[in-house]
């Protein structure tokens, strides 16, 4: 692949934007779902239309977060390809990286120890370097947080689903669409930051 930007050719270069096109993408229909649920809120002789809507929201996310999940692995895994060639040491092989985000259990520890493992090394360049990593540091815990919530709310509308599948608790759809926009702002502003920092350490002179 041929990157005229960096010095060092990027495996992860191109895929990374496509990537970032389908994150924003989501961050887009996550926005239009939470509109769609406040105005189900608020207006609820208009539910009948909203209800059309969001099924056609639906219809549209899920193919798009499936690629973007397949996306986001792909260029995990060839960040790390760039991440072996630019830092020789670097402890996570790119295989590596993928398992501790898709193997359950073991991505509790592994999704921290390969976001901090970056941040870390980054953080060893000073400059903006550091700046950056910096920044994927302090995004670790609200991650967790809103990754843990989000199960929380799933598990609580399943709950009620169980008890009461008559009732639609729309407070409960409402900090869902919060929680899920968060997350996909969180994924988009990660990726670009990660991105950006191996493009710059790409770049640096040898």
């Amino acid at each position: 692949m041929k990157n005229s930007d960096a010095a060092t050719p990027l495996k992860s270069h191109g895929v990374s934007r496509l990537l970032m096109q389908f994150a924003w993408a989501n961050v887009s229909l996550n926005i239009v779902s939470l509109l769609l649920t406040s105005l189900k809120a608020i207006a609820p002789t208009i539910e009948a239309p909203v209800q059309g809507l969001q099924q056609i929201l639906l219809i549209v996310t899920i193919p798009v977060v499936l690629i973007l999940i397949v996306l986001f692995l792909v260029w995990l895994y060839r960040l790390h390809v760039d991440l072996k060639v630019l830092f020789n040491d670097y402890p996570i092989t790119p295989g590596g990286a993928v398992a501790r985000f898709i193997i359950p259990i073991y991505s509790i520890w592994g999704i921290w120890n390969a976001l901090s493992t970056f941040a870390n090394r980054f953080n060893q360049e000073g400059g903006e370097l550091a700046k950056s990593a910096e920044y994927i540091n302090s995004t670790i815990g609200g991650l967790y947080f809103l990754t843990i919530t989000s199960n929380m709310l799933n598990r609580e509308y399943s709950r009620m689903q169980r008890e009461s599948p008559e009732i639609e608790p729309l407070w409960l759809f409402l900090l869902n669409d919060i929680v899920a926009l968060g997350l996909s702002v969180m994924l988009l502003l990660m990726v670009k930051s990660m991105s950006s920092s191996v493009v710059a350490k790409a770049r640096q002179p040898k």
